[in-house]
């Protein structure tokens, strides 16, 4: 069995905010628009889709990761182009899952993880 690329789908109340927050912010290319649901091409060959629905619950369990190397850097750019983040965490060194992550929350409410693997078996396996 061979896949080419993987999408993940999150639902969405307001697809043009939702749109503007990760093109402005983090750069993320938009692949394809169909209107209700647009795709954007994240790192390597990482999708994700965001679908605006009239009645949307959000997930709390529902985790988006992002890693990076420049942990540090990307919470200080966010800060600087968005006027209304809402931080969850602020970076900091997990010694449980040898990780230094954040968190910080999207217009929907779906909790953004930014992270940077501590430990040398992820550069290893990768």
């Amino acid at each position: 069995m061979k896949f080419d690329s993987q999408i993940t789908f999150l639902s969405v109340k307001d697809l043009k905010a939702t749109s503007s927050f990760y093109e402005n912010n983090f750069g993320f290319k938009l692949i394809l628009d169909q209107g209700q649901c647009r795709i954007y091409k994240t790192p390597a060959s990482s999708y994700i889709g965001f679908c605006e629905k009239e009645n949307v619950i959000v997930n709390e369990n529902v985790v988006i990761t992002f890693v990076t190397e420049e942990v540090d850097k990307v919470f200080e750019e966010l800060k600087l182009k968005v006027s209304e983040i809402e931080i969850v965490k602020e970076p900091a060194l997990n010694e449980r899952f040898k990780i230094y992550n954040g968190f910080i929350k999207d217009p929907d409410g779906y909790l953004i993880e930014i992270q940077r693997f501590e430990s040398p078996e992820w550069n290893e396996n990768k």
